[in-house]
């Protein structure tokens, strides 16, 4: 509706209004990953540096293509080339703040709308980034950065499971609230990983009694603490005082047919006042990216 009320004013057309968006959706777009300096500076033979270069090359291939696909629309816009059916699609979800399917067929799985979905790639591109930059491990992972979030925890598994060598079968995830110190930062972890950055839907964690409890009228949506992910060999944890809790990429939780599983591992929250049935009731889980 907006462009057509634009035009309405007199203000601005909405083929100019269209080219504006094009063009700070250009400017908003990650710069690509240098492929050859990331292959000079890491070794490829380390698992979790494989992943990493997996991931990079998928935001690479990702990239190009919201560039080049922006730059014809660009292109269209300007009179400069035929506005065909195909660029009136793009143009159409675009100013409906809607991510076109096109970048969806190279993109992770998002439901996100056209601007947050931006703003999600630059997080993820930037974090992933800054580990290449610095050329050293980040103390603690953002899951969500990952176009497969799957594959880098069966990564840290492959690796404990060769340092311990023990069955890469016999190892499973169970984890905990990350330790902090004095100061109150989060303590470096010998074996596993710390991550952060997840999204709880239903209920929020309470750091002074280090449990879940029921979230407000207007906090649906709140932070996780940083979460220590522990390698075990024990198929069954103590369950009664945790709540088993899923994490999703999406907030829709369902998968299609032939979709990427949205369900990636679960995590162990302590609930000292209630049951986990509670939650479970309470539909309660994580995500890596919320609208």
């Amino acid at each position: 509706i907006q462009p057509t009320l634009i035009a309405a004013s007199g203000e601005i057309s909405e083929e100019q209004f269209a080219l504006n968006l094009v063009e700070s959706l250009i400017k908003e777009i990650p710069e690509p990953f240098d492929i050859k300096t990331f292959e000079k500076s890491f070794d490829l033979s380390d698992t979790i540096n494989t992943v990493l270069n997996h991931e990079i090359l998928l935001y690479n291939e990702l990239i190009a293509l919201i560039q080049s696909t922006l730059e014809v629309l660009r292109k269209g816009l300007k009179g400069l080339i035929v506005f065909d059916e195909k660029l009136e699609l793009l143009n159409r979800r675009l100013l409906a703040n809607k991510v076109p399917e096109i970048w969806l067929e190279k993109s992770f799985p998002s439901i996100l709308t056209l601007h947050s979905y931006i703003s999600d790639l630059q997080q993820r591109v930037g974090f992933l980034k800054k580990w290449c930059v610095e050329q050293k491990r980040p103390k603690i992972f953002r899951l969500g950065a990952f176009f497969h979030p799957e594959e880098f925890t069966t990564a840290v598994l492959q690796v404990y499971a060769r340092k311990r060598k023990v069955s890469f079968d016999s190892l499973n995830w169970t984890s905990e609230i990350a330790e902090l110190d004095d100061n109150g930062e989060v303590k470096d972890v010998e074996e596993g990983i710390l991550v952060e950055n997840l999204f709880l839907e239903g209920a929020k964690f309470d750091l002074e009694q280090m449990t879940l409890v029921e979230c407000g009228q207007r906090e649906l949506i709140s932070h996780l603490p940083v979460m220590h992910l522990i390698p075990t060999q024990n198929e069954e944890k103590n369950n009664k005082n945790c709540y088993v809790c899923p994490l999703y990429r999406m907030q829709n939780r369902g998968t299609g047919a032939l979709d990427l599983p949205n369900h990636i591992m679960d995590f162990y929250i302590p609930t000292k006042n209630e049951t986990p049935d509670h939650w479970i009731q309470r539909s309660v889980a994580l995500f890596l990216t919320i609208q």
